[in-house]
């Protein structure tokens, strides 16, 4: 059974309107956080044939502790700690004989030794988790750590350790032991284990491996050292050991053929070993880099599972090409290559390689036509040069040399550069400051570090991640600049080990900044902090302001309220103009002068269209452009306010909220449940800072703060404080009548946000599949097309159908609905409000009810129910709760809350004077409540139908048996017809005792419209008897003062249907004489109760018919002249009907007839002067020539050659003339 919770009273108090303005914000700085510049425009390689470079301006690496920056103090890494190599492992290197490795597994958070044939394995992060394997004889030339096939090993079994030797290839399965992490998240990685025992073996061959590297599906690649790719490939096979179907496959075969011509085969001398292998995960591409400097490009295939060979470039050919785009630079500047990179797809389109050369000179290839990229790769092509830190002609920095060791992924580059033989310095180059600009600007920084860095890698995320459950982010969109995602994904860590040990450090993105540069200033007011919101632009400012105001970390409460006072400072300023889509307009940027960037720069000096040397570097005079938004007028405290929320929202805003398969028994819900958990704490402390009042009316509030703690008042007084402002604010300032506006319905939208992430939150606690099952089939439809944003804004129905839903599942279980109901009223107020709660506990009590055999305690619990239910009448379900009071025979339970909630709707009593007043159109209001508490009615009167078709059924007879067998038994619980009977009159005593008169009047029209005359009759006495059917319901109506105009005419056109019925075998004469002698009678009776003989359509039925049985055209006026009817009162009704040229005319083909009626009423009146009084017939006389002349006006303007016109048109010329000689 089915109880329907109601609807919540949230549509009352929040207009879909107001949400959707607010909403509509959101919509727009999504949109514009979207417009960022991919990598291939950053750096100018999307619409250029040559290719390009950059580096060698001031203002590709700003310096932004210059005076006239002011942001000395702005950092960018952050050295966390270093960690000394393990105790243990540091004895390991006294026992060695002939090699070790040393490298990291930053996937599982571990770094690895091998020394002779032992490998080491520990945490990077604390020294921790020390494991080993000893079970090789030969010494172990490389390792690697690729993922687990699923379809081939048991779910434990994530990753296998690859270890190759001089004999053999070796794989050994790894698992782990979890360890739970807080509330939200767990350390999967906590324990590591490396099983003793091989899963797989198989001859090297004597080959000399030299690189590992695998791919997301599971695939393993191995670089030789003869210059050749293998793959070790592996697949379930017969026996209860799958796993041994193995081979090592060589897809270098003829690898000379295309990469060395034949001619020039004499100059390549000795192996070219493979130093590198990378993987593109993202577009199933796979990179090679020898020792010698060689590129080559794989192409995996669309599904990732084949290979083929598809470009290579060496390194003679990049440097030469290097050389010619960048002339005034050392050739030597361009090798060798120490590293190669992929760039992911969700990074650039165009540019999907970057390599490192030793002196930290990038080379950007791409695989395809840049400017139209293709799926697959094709060739491989040098693009772009980007020179290191140092170049241009004001630098003071150094510049990196003896790279041997680099990372890059996203944007961010790390190169280990020896600067002694025990001493490297790191540098670091990101462009994280200068998010949504072009060209490409980036900031440096160099770190010292002990011992000779052996690897570099980035710490993936573990944990703490809003995004990191939510992959559909990237493979929808862009990777945007970090500042848009900042509040959401912790900042980047990277690792570098050495021979000491691990360094862990962190990059600072704006948010970072922030807040050193407040820790360092010891408040808000001070020039860096200025500085800071000048250079991001304010409303980016103000949006990392709000990432550390509404931090919920109690250790940074000071930090938050600085943060907090500088929104407010310096977030005055106005934008009356078209604003920057992203943050800075670069301060660093140099005047236009002729000066040193010139010199250093040919290519700048040619220009874009010149032929030769090309710079993706522009003139500096179009520096800085970022994409603009359309004009506004508003703060920039507004702007960053709907920055910070709409980038919350990013994930969610747009996505489907559930996927469905092939039927409603596969769903899938598109919400990760982790992500859900975390997203209300966010929005809930943002709701708190939007309310707050401060940001509309800082003058009023901030004065009386003197505590830092007042920040987060209760929402209670928050609210007391902005009333009071709207109700002094007078509306001076331009931005603030707007943003007054905006901060209400931005706070209806957060709220309203909170409560739906929060509901959802709830519903996937549950079995949420069961709950979306059984929705009514229309929601359920409509659910699946339904996106967050929708729910939100105007999926009110939509949200009160589920969690009737919910309850309903909880009554099918017989469970108490009183938990549910509390957290429901706890997480979501609005949508789930005190009414719904109480409603809900009405709907278990019926339940509970149905199920008690003891009738004495059934009733009291139905009491107990209706009780409830009168308190909620205003939302419930009626009609359903009505029907579920009578299936268990609670009538007067139906009659008591039916018109006790047309009394709750109607409460001035509005229906009943619109109807006493004839039901006037312009009475919306009366109109609205006469509907109001027919809907309530009905319930009754649907009751009492019920009733009377199981009271008039004759009972019936068994019949033919369906199937085999005895009789089915009765249903003990069906109503028979003398039970039906009885409840019957109980319903209609009980309900006629109530003082309600409307109801009484539909109650009577419904015992009509039943043909119950007789149990009407006791009521108004024996005046019916004379009567047919049809005129009984008219008498009826008449002296029930009932007025319904539809009621009234379809009463009338029965009475003419049925004197044609029945004088159907009369001659056609005698047909019109009956039919009129029936009007005339009736029309006599009713004719001064004006509302009951509608003139006007009772002319219009009989003229249909007329016209239809071509009868004499005079009958219809004459009759009603018989009857008293004034002519001047005939000859408006007859115009009327001209005028409004009802097309059954021509239906019938007839489309004259009315003209024709006209003409002989006119000739009746010519003929017949006296059929209106002496005083009124020149009146009459002119109002007939006036119509006279407008009918002809008509009849010329058809231009039709039908004769029927012609014909009229001389009699009504003929009419004229007479009419002429009556005024004479």
């Amino acid at each position: 059974m089915s109880i329907a919770v109601g609807t919540s009273s949230l549509g009352s108090m929040v207009t879909p309107e107001a949400l959707e303005n607010a909403a509509k914000e959101v919509d727009r700085q999504l949109a514009a956080d979207r417009q960022f510049p991919e990598l291939s425009e950053l750096i100018n390689a999307s619409q250029q044939i040559q290719t390009t470079f950059s580096g060698i301006n001031d203002f590709d690496y700003p310096s932004l502790s210059s005076p006239s920056v002011g942001l000395a103090g702005l950092e960018l890494v952050s050295l966390l700690k270093r960690v000394l190599l393990p105790a243990e492992l540091m004895e390991q290197f006294n026992y060695m004989q002939c090699n070790c490795m040393m490298g990291l597994f930053p996937e599982i958070r571990r770094a690895w030794l091998t020394i002779d044939s032992n490998i080491y394995v520990w945490n990077y992060e604390d020294g921790s988790d020390s494991a080993y394997f000893d079970g090789l004889d030969e010494t172990i030339l490389c390792a690697g750590l690729v993922k687990a096939k699923p379809e081939i090993f048991k779910d434990e079994v994530r990753y296998i350790l690859c270890l190759t030797t001089p004999v053999d290839i070796v794989l050994l399965a790894v698992t782990f032991t979890s360890k739970k992490l807080g509330s939200f998240s767990h350390d999967e990685f906590s324990e590591m284990h490396l099983h003793p025992n091989p899963v797989f073996s198989i001859p090297s061959d004597n080959i000399y491996m030299t690189c590992i590297t695998g791919t997301q599906s599971g695939r393993i690649f191995m670089g030789g050292k003869d210059g050749c790719v293998y793959e070790v490939a592996y697949q379930a096979a017969a026996g209860w050991l799958p796993w041994r179907n193995c081979r090592k496959i060589n897809h270098s075969s003829g690898t000379l053929s295309f990469l060395v011509p034949s001619f020039l085969s004499s100059t390549f001398s000795g192996e070219d070993a493979i130093a590198q292998l990378a993987v593109d995960n993202t577009r199933n591409t796979l990179y090679a880099r020898s020792e010698k400097g060689t590129i080559q490009v794989f192409d995996l295939g669309a599904d990732g599972q084949s290979m083929d060979y598809v470009a290579s470039l060496t390194q003679d050919k990049i440097t030469h090409k290097a050389e010619s785009a960048a002339r005034t630079n050392d050739r030597n500047l361009f090798k060798p290559i120490v590293h190669i990179a992929p760039i992911a797809k969700h990074e650039s389109k165009g540019v999907h390689l970057v390599a490192i050369t030793h002196a930290g000179v990038r080379l950007y290839f791409s695989t395809t036509n840049i400017r139209t990229p293709l799926e697959r790769p094709t060739k491989l092509q040098l693009v772009h040069i980007r020179l290191p830190p140092g170049f241009a002609p004001s630098a003071t920095s150094q510049k990196p040399s003896k790279v041997h060791a680099a990372f890059y992924r996203q944007g961010i580059s790390l190169m280990a550069a020896s600067q002694t033989e025990d001493m490297d310095v790191l540098w670091g180059i990101s462009p994280d400051s200068f998010p949504f600009q072009t060209p490409l600007k980036e900031m440096q920084v160099t770190v010292p570090m002990d011992g000779r860095t052996w690897s570099l890698s980035e710490v993936p995320e573990f944990g703490n991640n809003m995004l990191s459950h939510c992959p559909i982010v990237r493979d929808q969109w862009m990777e945007p600049p970090a500042v848009v995602r900042q509040h959401a994904s912790p900042r980047r860590s990277y690792v570098a080990l050495s021979s000491q040990g691990s360094y862990l450090f962190t990059t600072y993105r704006p948010v970072e900044q922030l807040q050193q540069l407040l820790i360092q200033s010891q408040g808000f007011d001070s020039d860096s902090v200025h500085a800071f919101f000048k250079c991001y632009k304010e409303d980016q400012a103000c949006a990392t302001c709000l990432v550390i105001a509404c931090s919920t970390q109690t250790s940074q409460q000071q930090i938050a309220e600085w943060a907090t006072r500088a929104f407010f400072k310096y977030g005055e300023s106005v934008s009356h103009h078209p604003s920057q889509a992203g943050t800075p307009s670069n301060p660093a940027e140099p005047s236009i002068t002729q000066g040193g960037s010139y010199v250093a720069s040919p290519g700048v000096r040619q220009g874009f269209n010149s032929p030769g040397v090309v710079t993706s570097t522009p003139h500096p005079g179009g520096v800085g452009q970022a994409v603009v938004r359309a004009e506004v007028i508003r703060s920039s405290k507004y702007d960053g306010l709907c920055m910070y929320f709409a980038r919350i929202l990013e994930y969610v805003f747009y996505l489907y909220l559930i996927f469905v398969g092939f039927a409603f028994s596969n769903i899938f819900l598109d919400f990760d449940i982790t992500y859900l958990k975390q997203l209300p704490v966010y929005l809930s402390v943002v709701a708190q800072m939007v309310w707050d009042a401060r940001l509309v009316f800082e003058d009023f509030l901030v004065p009386h703060l003197s505590e830092p703690q007042q920040f987060l008042v209760s929402l209670l007084e928050l609210e007391l404080k902005c009333n009071l402002c709207l109700q002094l604010f007078t509306g001076s300032n331009e931005t603030i009548n707007p943003e007054k506006n905006f901060v209400i319905n931005f706070k209806s939208l957060v709220d309203r946000s909170v409560e739906t992430l929060s509901l959802w939150q709830v519903l996937n606690e549950h079995n949420i599949e069961d709950v979306i099952l059984h929705l009514d089939t229309t929601i359920r439809d409509r659910l699946k097309h339904v996106k967050f944003r929708d729910l939100a804004t105007k999926g009110q129905e939509i949200c009160s159908a589920l969690i009737a839903s919910l309850i309903n599942c909880y009554l099918d279980d017989g469970t108490s609905t009183d938990i549910i109901s509390e957290k429901l009223r706890e997480v979501c107020p609005h949508l789930f409000s005190n009414d719904d709660a109480v409603s809900s506990k009405a709907g278990e009590l019926l339940m509970l009810a149905k199920q008690s055999k003891d009738k004495a305690e059934q009733e009291s619990i139905l009491k107990d129910a209706l009780r409830r239910y009168r308190q909620v009448t205003h939302q419930i379900n009626l009609e359903l709760i009505c029907s579920l009071f009578e299936s268990v025979r609670f009538y007067d339970g139906v009659v008591e809350l039916s018109l006790y909630a047309a009394l709750k709707r109607d409460p001035q009593g509005m229906a009943l004077h619109f109807y006493r007043n004839g039901e006037p159109h312009g009475d919306m209001q009366g109109r609205e409540a006469f509907i109001a508490r027919q809907q309530c009615y009905k319930c009754i009167l649907d009751c009492l139908q019920r009733l009377l078709v199981i009271k008039t059924t004759p009972s019936q007879s068994p019949g033919l048996p369906s199937r085999p067998g005895p009789p089915p038994a009765p249903d003990p619980s069906a109503l028979t017809p003398h039970d039906a009977e009885k409840h019957m009159e109980d319903v209609l005593s009980s309900s006629l005792s109530y003082g309600d008169e409307l109801w009484h009047v539909i109650l009577y029209q419904w015992l009509i419209d039943n043909g119950l005359t007789e149990r009407l009759l006791e009521l108004y006495g024996d005046f019916a008897d004379e009567f047919d059917l049809s005129e009984c319901k008219l008498a009826i109506v008449h002296c029930a003062g009932h007025y319904d105009p539809t009621l009234i005419e379809t009463l009338w056109r029965d009475i003419i249907e049925a004197e044609l019925r029945d004088s159907l075998q009369n001659p056609p004469s005698d047909r019109m004489a009956i039919v009129s002698k029936k009007i005339a009678y009736l029309g006599k009776v009713y004719v001064h109760s004006e509302r009951y003989f509608p003139l006007g359509a009772i002319i219009l039925m009989l003229e249909k018919k007329s016209a239809e049985l071509v009868w004499d055209p005079t009958w219809v006026f004459m009759t009603m002249l018989e009857m008293g009817i004034p002519f001047p009162v005939l000859h408006a009704i007859y115009d009327k009907l001209f005028k409004a040229k009802d097309q059954c005319w021509r239906t019938q083909d007839k489309p004259l007839h009315i003209l024709e009626v006209i003409y002989h009423l006119f000739m009746k009146f010519v003929n017949t002067p006296t059929i209106s009084p002496p005083h009124e017939r020149r009146k009459i006389a002119i109002a007939l020539y006036d119509a006279c002349a407008t009918y002809l006006v008509e009849l010329q303007s058809s231009l039709s050659r039908d004769p029927s016109v012609q014909n009229t048109l001389d009699k009504f010329q003929g009419l004229q003339k007479c009419l002429k000689r009556l005024l004479h």
